[in-house]
């Protein structure tokens, strides 16, 4: 194995963010993410999907962060069809939240933050769309 590569098992855990409030925080992660809540204390909950935690919420944040002030730009839930994503899609209509929509080629991408400015990506990706197209010696596709 060459040196910096990850090997084949590498994996993630869950994600752990802080938030000023998880109380206002769940809405966003549960009903408009659409993560299930595993389990919840004063100070800390857990979310994610059949039982796997994907995301840990701790309550401490002093202030919610701007964009530009984030460690974090944000975190990517992929899924695993474009019907899930558009469930997604009608999720964060449905909530009333701010969030946009981005096509990236490569994959649809659906944004939004919670109530302390941890930014979420919900994401589908159609690498398939890039069949057939050649890429450029300045890199462009």
């Amino acid at each position: 194995m060459s040196e910096g590569l990850l090997a084949g098992a590498t994996h993630l855990g869950p994600v752990h963010l802080r938030v000023v409030n998880i109380a206002a925080a769940l809405p966003v992660w549960r009903d408009a993410v659409g993560l299930s809540l595993l389990g919840e204390d004063d100070a800390v909950a857990g979310l994610g999907v059949d039982g796997k935690a994907l995301i840990v919420l701790h309550e401490g944040a002093a202030v919610a962060l701007p964009q530009k002030a984030r460690d974090l730009f944000h975190v990517a839930i992929h899924v695993t069809t474009r019907r899930d994503l558009a469930h997604a899609a009608a999720r964060l209509k449905a909530s009333g939240l701010r969030y946009s929509a981005q096509d990236h080629l490569v994959s649809e991408s659906l944004y939004v933050s919670d109530p302390s400015g941890n930014g979420i990506e919900i994401c589908f990706d159609t690498p398939e769309r890039l069949a057939g197209r050649e890429e450029t010696t300045d890199g462009r596709v």
